[in-house]
């Protein structure tokens, strides 16, 4: 019989998950492209925000769940992970308020909600802005485009 051949198809991880991930479980998660992507009103490489109350098992689950559409349909080859994190106040959910206020802060700049994200969060902003500054939700979007 003859032996079969190994491929490595890359030398850099498909998945690597750093402590941060680990520290909060209560996170929001932005996915981003290695290239900008054209937006109505700009470029911009989020490709997609979410939420998780699991840590690092919802990231990486959804990572490879939204992986084969934004990797298929974009033609990207590669997108990074990176975590939001803020303090908590009891019974706000403030995890998800924040996920509502960078996807709606998205909105505003760039005319369109992330490719993966399907529609905008039905919070309103007003509600958001009570807990955060405008200005940090905008250098966070700014940052990671």
């Amino acid at each position: 019989m003859r032996r079969l051949h190994i491929r490595f198809r890359k030398r850099e991880p498909c998945l690597t998950i750093h402590r941060g991930a680990f520290h909060n479980n209560k996170l929001v998660y932005i996915m981003c492209a290695y290239k900008k992507i054209r937006y109505p009103s700009g470029k911009s490489k989020i490709v997609y925000i979410g939420t998780t109350k699991n840590g690092a098992n919802r990231i990486a689950g959804s990572a490879a769940y939204r992986g084969r559409f934004l990797l298929d349909r974009y033609r990207l080859s590669h997108f990074k992970v990176h975590t939001v994190a803020c303090k908590g106040v009891k019974g706000a959910g403030t995890w998800r308020k924040l996920e509502a206020a960078l996807i709606l802060n998205f909105f505003e700049i760039f005319g369109k909600v992330p490719l993966a994200n399907k529609n905008r969060p039905k919070i309103a902003s007003k509600e958001v802005r009570k807990y955060f500054s405008e200005e940090k939700i905008e250098d966070a979007i700014d940052y990671f485009s």
